[in-house]
């Protein structure tokens, strides 16, 4: 059974979301500084072969910069939900526009009908 976009913007829980957002932005910062930017160096005393410290800096590299969109996309996330709340208010404040000038027009339409029936 297809489920509309509007229908499963609805059921999502948004207060909970945008409530819960400085948090996943701060566990991501957090994530970013409990690593160090750049790996330690293998020493040449270890033993390992230069292909093995070479990928393992590659991999290294890898998830520093995953780590680093890691936190540009929670923090893309913030902005996104604080923009969906703002068209939800907007949208909301429209559907009462609407309501308000279609009573206006409704009674505007029945003031008419009066008038020319009389």
């Amino acid at each position: 059974m297809p489920v509309s976009l509007w229908t499963a913007l609805k059921v999502i829980p948004w207060k909970d979301v945008v409530d819960a957002a400085p948090a996943v932005v701060a566990a991501a910062k957090a994530l970013r500084k409990g690593k160090p930017e750049t790996p330690p160096e293998p020493s040449a005393e270890t033993g390992v072969e230069p292909h093995i410290q070479r990928a393992l800096h590659d991999q290294a590299a890898r998830i520093a910069t995953l780590e680093s969109t890691l936190g540009e996309l929670a923090e893309h996330h913030v902005r996104l939900i604080a923009a969906i709340d703002v068209l939800r208010t907007r949208t909301r404040w429209l559907m009462v526009g609407v309501g308000i000038t279609l009573a206006v027009a409704l009674l505007l339409a029945y003031r008419l009908g009066q008038t020319l029936g009389a």
